[in-house]
């Protein structure tokens, strides 16, 4: 009897603490991964001074100078954590699917 209730018990392991662990999982990775680009922080510290130029005549300069470097820094990192995030879906819906698609395959 216990063998016959083995796909039962799979089954309610896979979507009760497989797939919340998985989520949890990657949202750590694109976490780690947004802080490790500094995404945050860049968007954090978007329109202050570059290196915290305060002087007379050389703020406004400073602040152009930081919008547009860190512009460029986003440019090149955004795009990364965003096809870090749609790798990280298709992941999160093919874990979700798996045992539909086992399923399906053995009838």
């Amino acid at each position: 009897m216990g063998l016959l209730l083995a796909p039962v018990f799979l089954v309610v392991f896979w979507y009760r603490d497989f797939l919340p662990g998985s989520i949890r999982f990657s949202l750590e990775i694109f976490s780690y991964i947004a802080n490790l680009l500094s995404v945050p922080l860049l968007l954090r510290t978007f329109f202050k001074p570059l290196k915290s130029e305060y002087r007379e005549g050389f703020v406004l300069f400073s602040i152009i100078m930081g919008v547009a470097i860190k512009l460029i820094i986003l440019s090149v990192t955004i795009p990364i954590v965003f096809l870090t995030g749609i790798v990280l879906i298709a992941i999160i819906l093919l874990i979700l699917s798996l045992p539909i698609i086992i399923v399906w395959s053995l009838f």
